[in-house]
């Protein structure tokens, strides 16, 4: 059986044949032409620069930490259609909200009226019903009197009536 260390083969040599990507080999990608060796000569603004190594910075990034924040705090990159759909859905509502307080203090104003309106006339209302009960307790009482007055004069006749009779 053998093991993965077993299956490569040092036995073949590197030659120059066999290294398709060696400096010597002209052709790149799929033009025909030799590179271009322009930067190779040396350029002034390269060589002005000091070289860069983790070492000097304690990593490139300035520390061992990740560079960016967890997903969680970072926010969604949002194109420009979304922020200008939000701009103008945040003027929309404002305009929405305006509209409804003024529709609610219009109703509040109508509400309040009426409440007015209403202890208006429940109070002519009770007013006029105290009149007709007074007027019926009136009558009532006008009544109930003929009435015990005629029972009265009939009772005091019929005593009268008798006394003359003589019999009392």
């Amino acid at each position: 059986m053998s093991t993965f260390d077993d299956s490569f083969d040092d036995s073949v040599v590197q030659t120059e044949s066999n290294r398709p990507f060696d400096d010597d080999f002209p052709y790149v990608g799929h033009y025909s032409q030799p590179l271009d060796d322009s930067f190779a000569a040396g350029n002034d603004f390269f060589e002005s620069q000091p070289p860069i190594s983790p070492q000097e910075n304690g990593g490139f990034g300035g520390s061992e930490g990740p560079i960016l924040p967890p997903p969680s705090e970072m926010e969604a990159d949002q194109g420009f259609a979304l922020r200008e759909w939000r701009r103008q859905n945040a003027i929309l509502l404002e305009d929405k909200e305006k509209r409804e307080k003024e529709v609610l203090s219009q109703i509040i104003k109508e509400a309040e009226d009426y409440k007015v309106e209403f202890y208006r006339k429940r109070e002519i209302t009770c007013d006029n019903n105290k009149t007709s009960n007074r007027e019926k307790e009136k009558s009532n009482a006008n009544v109930i009197l003929s009435f015990h007055l005629s029972k009265l004069y009939k009772s005091v006749h019929v005593k009268d009536s008798n006394m003359i009779d003589g019999k009392d």
